[in-house]
């Protein structure tokens, strides 16, 4: 698509070539005749604003005075605003929204467009897929406790029964396993007229593309390999959507103890939301990658639950258990964002429960660490932190967050190791590492269930501790529900609510 009046014109085609034998080129303003123009009414869409100081038409992202462009806007009828910026789906033109404000009060903004809101998935009858924040990407805005509704366009379902895979009402295709449906959308890459993509790549498509969205219908399905041999294209961005009900989750395992039940490959973004994995030798194995898991279990692998070689990492309301070698390694030169996360019932024998590595920093804030057990390692292993890819070291910020219940391991004074910085952390009355809450927290059930319950220890050590209150995702517990519920948040992935 050619859009006037820019400095350049980007010809991003999947069978036109121009000016180069790649299929993109450059093109020079000069080639496009601009459009005069005394009053905005005479500009068409795609160049909507009159530029009246040199007499043309012009896009919003090229008009100095935004005001008056999303009031020329309104007053042709064409939308709402004027879209000035990448995040939109038609940089340039009118729309309907920038903010959820700009909708009915029943709706909310979706990259341009006013979209239904909701808070579950049920709520969505054209796609089925609820968005709330965190998940809600730039150019979208909900209204203060609600998601919104992706439109169906930008859904490809993915479902399977035991026999056979399974149709849904807005089905482009259906695929019966998640790697066929990888398989079948790398296919259909180049093909511009049938794209259902949850793939893309920057360089040649349009915002719209690189949102799309795999929606994984509940079921079992085999292990997810996103290895080099199996995504084709570097710098790629999938994002798999499985649902919000705890209890009807899409399984991912692998089974036999022998691989990853998610294996990811270099060089591209994976977003999980939504789904149980397990029962492979590692969870989730992440190599120089970016990945986001959000709302989701990883359990029982025969190693470590989670482990990254240079892959930038965010968890959010993720719970590990049950692995076997330890529930978290982080290793390489990477990021982190760990948030609201619960690791419960790991073992190890000679690892720590929780690596972190020299080469990697970031957050590890609201979660909860409890009940697992280091035969000689301990819970947490903070390596120095490499201030700016430099030799000096810093100590890892550990924030907010409860480590309970974990035995020392044989011959140890604490359950940390190395350089960590706690702060607002509580490690149970046994453990003297500095700077942590030697108290005791009271869980609804020591083994299984730790929410916390009602309490004068609780009320000294985790209830209302945290101020100021949290931002971004931390505005939700493990359970997605509002942080804080009082006048300051609660230490540990759970917010107390009275039952």
């Amino acid at each position: 698509m050619i859009q006037r009046y820019n400095h350049f014109f980007l010809l991003c085609s999947f069978g036109l070539l121009l000016l180069c034998g790649s299929g993109c080129g450059v093109l020079d303003e000069a080639l496009i005749d601009p459009i005069p123009c005394q009053s905005s009414n005479s500009c068409p869409a795609d160049v909507p604003i009159c530029d009246t100081a040199r007499g043309v038409c012009a896009p919003c992202d090229q008009v100095a005075d935004l005001p008056r462009a999303d009031a020329e806007c309104r007053a042709r009828g064409l939308g709402m605003r004027c879209a000035a910026g990448q995040t939109f789906d038609q940089p340039g033109r009118c729309m309907a929204c920038r903010t959820a404000m700009d909708c009915n009060p029943d709706k909310g903004c979706w990259h341009g467009i006013c979209v239904a809101s909701c808070q579950k998935d049920l709520q969505c009858v054209d796609s089925g897929v609820c968005l709330s924040v965190p998940s809600l990407s730039a150019g979208t805005d909900a209204i203060p406790g609600q998601g919104l509704c992706v439109p169906k366009e930008e859904v490809l379902s993915v479902g399977i029964t035991q026999r056979a895979c399974v149709s849904y009402p807005n089905q482009e295709g259906i695929y019966c396993t998640l790697n066929a449906a990888i398989g079948r959308l790398n296919q259909q890459f180049a093909d511009a007229d049938t794209r259902l993509l949850a793939l893309s790549t920057r360089a040649s498509v349009g915002p719209s593309d690189y949102r799309r969205i795999i929606h994984v219908l509940p079921g079992i399905y085999g292990s997810l390999d996103l290895s080099p041999a199996r995504v084709s294209r570097a710098k790629v961005a999938i994002s798999m959507y499985g649902g919000d009900d705890p209890a009807n989750r899409p399984q991912i395992v692998e089974g036999h103890g022998v691989a990853p039940s998610v294996l990811i490959g270099p060089e591209i973004e994976v977003t999980l939301d939504g789904f149980d994995i397990g029962l492979g030798s590692t969870g989730i194995d992440c190599q120089g990658s970016t990945l986001i898991v959000r709302r989701s279990t990883v359990s029982a692998a025969d190693a470590v639950g989670i482990q990254t070689d240079g892959c930038q990492l965010t968890l959010d309301r993720v719970k590990v258990k049950n692995s076997k070698g330890g529930a978290l390694s982080l290793m390489g030169q990477a990021t982190y964002h760990i948030t609201n996360s619960v690791f419960v019932g790991n073992s190890s024998v000679y690892q720590p429960i929780l690596v972190f590595d020299a080469g990697t920093d970031g957050v590890f804030r609201f979660n909860t660490v409890a009940n697992n057990s280091s035969n000689f390692a301990g819970t947490l292993s903070c390596a120095d932190v490499a201030i700016g890819n430099s030799e000096t070291p810093g100590a890892r910020r550990i924030e907010n967050s409860i480590f309970a219940l974990n035995p020392l391991g044989q011959g140890r004074h604490s359950q940390v190791s190395g350089n960590c910085q706690l702060d607002h952390v509580v490690v149970g009355s046994a453990d003297p590492y500095p700077g942590g809450t030697r108290m005791d927290p009271l869980f609804v059930s020591d083994s299984q269930d730790f929410h916390l319950r009602p309490g004068q220890a609780n009320d000294s050590c985790c209830i209302d501790q945290v101020h100021p209150s949290p931002v971004d995702t931390e505005t939700m517990d493990f359970d997605s529900r509002p942080r804080p519920n009082g006048p300051g948040s609660d230490i540990g992935a759970y917010e107390f609510y009275p039952h």
